[in-house]
């Protein structure tokens, strides 16, 4: 990520990335830029809301790899963490309202917000 945008996540109260500076640099070395972070986001968070997930399951089954239609979460189960990542689907990064409100307004490119329910898998 940018170092514009690791700030901005730290300006809205993300307190969970580790971060290490970073450069992207061509295969032959000719083209380099700089600003940029790698980084790992810290912590794992069991926050699906099974009860009110929509799974492509048959009814009255539940199967061990269920795909879903819609994710619900529970925000108890967040823990008030701003951004993590969620258990049940470790490829999907969770964002807090007030994250995705604070990044919307600076306008970054490149960031696509989606709301749980429109999760598909």
């Amino acid at each position: 990520m940018s170092t514009g945008f690791a700030e901005a996540l730290a300006q809205c109260g993300v307190d969970n990335l580790d971060l290490y500076d970073a450069v992207l640099r061509s295969e032959d070395g000719s083209v380099e830029y700089g600003g940029y972070k790698a980084f790992n986001l810290v912590g794992i968070r069991k926050a699906a809301d099974l009860e009110a997930t929509v799974f492509n399951d048959p009814p009255g089954t539940r199967m061990v790899d269920a795909s879903i239609e819609s994710l619900a979460i529970d925000p108890d189960k967040a823990g008030g963490v701003l951004m993590f990542r969620l258990a049940e689907y470790v490829g999907a990064v969770v964002v807090h309202r007030k994250v995705k409100e604070f990044i919307e307004a600076r306008d970054f490119p490149g960031i696509v917000f989606r709301e749980p329910s429109a999760f598909v898998s």
